[in-house]
């Protein structure tokens, strides 16, 4: 397999795209991210720069137009950064990303992590609206990751934990609920503080999800994985090698026999009761 080189043409098929819009095609065997490529378009590719892994690209020339393909609604793209798929249809850019998101569920499930379920829509209105809107939402995203990856989710968390303040319906009724479907729903005792609207520093993400594990028997960790979460996925690295050299201390997945972390007592007495303080 020769390896590339820079400023080389090469003719390729786009075959999907990479978290930040850019398409993904192989060259001699080897992986190339293109600057403005779509999905099924073959197109002459001029090689910008070659890594040990991957190699980068751009487009020189469209040989086979997608009809997915739009002119750029924008006259900064894609200099500016901001936005990932201009070049492309709206819906061209929700399969993509649709996409992205069942890959990650599955390599999930390949790698031995626990899928856990967070609601389809995470509407809070909707969903609390009733034990029966909450039933649907529930259903819809349990069916969902199941069509996914064949695994069938038994753990949950409530939008906003179970100690929100917007469900007004009691918690409980929709704790009874999962547990008449035989899902275990966990909160967090430990938080990183990253909810809001606002980016935590690196260093104050790795205090607050590390300085309080070992007051815990358990520890399950709030953390937030959207987009705007720059930092989050900065300190993550450090958090969980900060955990792992802690004494008497493993990182663990969810299992039928972690001990949960709720925050509400919802079981009638005589059953197990939540251990949110262990």
């Amino acid at each position: 397999m020769a390896q590339l080189q820079k400023n080389q043409i090469h003719t390729v098929t786009v075959t999907g795209y990479t978290a930040e819009g850019l398409g993904v095609a192989r060259a001699e065997g080897q992986v190339v991210f293109i600057h403005g490529g779509v999905r099924g378009e073959e197109c002459a590719v001029r090689i910008l720069k070659v890594l040990k892994n991957v190699a980068y690209g751009r487009v020189e020339e469209i040989l086979t137009r997608s009809p997915a393909r739009r002119e750029p609604d924008c006259p900064h793209y894609p200099a500016c950064g901001g936005c990932d798929f201009r070049h492309v249809s709206y819906e061209e850019e929700l399969e993509a990303k649709r996409q992205r998101v069942e890959d990650a569920l599955r390599r999930i499930v390949e790698e031995g992590h626990t899928l856990g379920m967070h609601s389809y829509t995470h509407d809070y209105d909707q969903i609390y609206e009733s034990v029966e809107s909450f039933a649907e939402d529930f259903e819809r995203v349990r069916d969902y990751l199941y069509e996914v990856t064949g695994v069938e989710s038994t753990v949950y968390r409530f939008p906003g934990g179970s100690s929100n303040a917007v469900s007004h319906i009691d918690m409980r009724e929709f704790a009874e609920y999962l547990d008449s479907q035989e899902i275990r729903f966990f909160d967090w005792n430990i938080s990183s503080g990253d909810g809001g609207s606002f980016l935590v520093p690196v260093e104050m993400l790795i205090e607050n999800c590390t300085a309080t594990i070992k007051d815990h028997g358990t520890s399950v960790v709030l953390m937030h994985d959207g987009t705007a979460k720059s930092t989050t996925l900065e300190a993550l690295p450090e958090i969980i090698e900060t955990i792992q050299a802690m004494e008497d201390t493993v990182l663990l997945p969810i299992t039928d026999e972690t001990s949960v972390v709720q925050h509400i007592q919802w079981k009638s007495e005589g059953q197990e009761a939540s251990d949110y303080n262990r």
